[in-house]
């Protein structure tokens, strides 16, 4: 038998008279973008470079523990709008916002999470948050123990026991240098706004308060130069009191002139009776009353000034604020 071919054709007409299906937006689309793609090579290059950054971006967040860039550890504090010397409550009982904090931090195992991470206070959010590179908990969602302290000094690897107080403190400045400040916390996890601190004087502190008698007046008392325990102070203006900080874990010794007064018209002084032990966070005030040729002694009384609280809003404290 002879295998016989069948062609079929569609004939010009036919062919007129057919209908195409409508593409798809998906299809027009990618019609479109291959045709611009083939047109303009450039773009190819911009595309996958552009598709390389996304990747390795993903691949650096993974690979880097500790900085996952989404939780940070933010401290807040409440701060006195206007605290000053005047008072004699600077920084008594709250962090004052000029001071800028270091902190420490490590996880469970002790590894190092921040070493001496300078926090400085953010007046738009009253958070304490980190100048410099942040402190993140740690991705795994485990718990971390921090230290913080006051005032921050770059140089240090560990938190002090005590530090050198200024030797001129008729300042604000000089007198917050001297105020060293240090609390812990342990197990921290991690918190959305802010975690909680309570922070203790490190150091002793020395109030003189002076009282106008007979024939000297608060005008005569105003801006009067103290020396105490060697350190210089000045009563601010409209005030009769001032302090000083001052090293603890020191004995001052019966006879030594403890205290020097200088006013306009004269000056006086007063003289130990007996032996004075400086503790840390005690505060040691002295009463006197001046009159027009003499200086009174009137009383003597030493407070807690380290007995820390912690506030409901989740606010780094120090003694006194509840």
């Amino acid at each position: 038998p002879i295998a016989t071919a069948v062609r079929c054709s569609v004939s010009t007409e036919a062919r007129r008279n057919m209908v195409m299906p409508p593409l798809s937006q998906e299809a027009v689309a990618l019609i479109k973008f291959t045709t611009d793609m083939m047109i303009n090579p450039q773009k190819i290059l911009h595309l996958a470079v552009t598709i390389a950054a996304v990747l390795l971006s993903g691949c650096s967040q993974e690979e880097t523990p500790g900085d996952s860039g989404k939780h940070p550890l933010v401290l807040q504090a409440t701060i006195a709008a206007q605290d000053s010397r005047s008072s004699t409550t600077l920084q008594t009982d709250k962090v004052d916002a000029k001071v800028t904090l270091g902190v420490f931090a490590t996880d469970a195992g002790g590894n190092v999470v921040g070493e001496n991470v300078p926090y400085s206070y953010d007046s738009e959010t009253g958070q304490w948050k980190a100048s410099g590179s942040a402190i993140y908990f740690p991705m795994d969602g485990k718990s971390i123990n921090i230290e913080v302290y006051a005032p921050y000094d770059a140089s240090i690897t560990t938190i002090p026991a005590v530090l050198t107080p200024k030797s001129d403190q008729s300042s604000d400045a000089d007198y917050l240098a001297s105020d060293l400040l240090g609390g812990s916390l342990n197990n921290v996890g991690y918190n959305a706004t802010a975690v909680d601190v309570t922070l203790q004087h490190l150091m002793a502190k020395v109030t003189v308060i002076i009282t106008a008698g007979g024939g000297v007046t608060d005008a005569d008392i105003e801006g009067a130069k103290l020396e105490i325990g060697g350190i210089k102070a000045t009563l601010p203006t409209g005030e009769t009191s001032a302090s000083v900080i001052v090293k603890p874990g020191q004995t001052v010794a019966a006879g030594t002139e403890l205290i020097t007064i200088e006013l306009a018209s004269m000056v006086c002084s007063y003289v130990l009776p007996g032996d004075l032990s400086l503790d840390k966070g005690k505060e040691y005030i002295y009463r006197f009353t001046i009159t027009g040729t003499k200086l009174e002694f009137d009383s003597m009384s030493v407070t807690d000034w380290s007995a820390g609280t912690t506030g409901e809003d989740n606010s780094i404290m120090l003694p006194g604020d509840e």
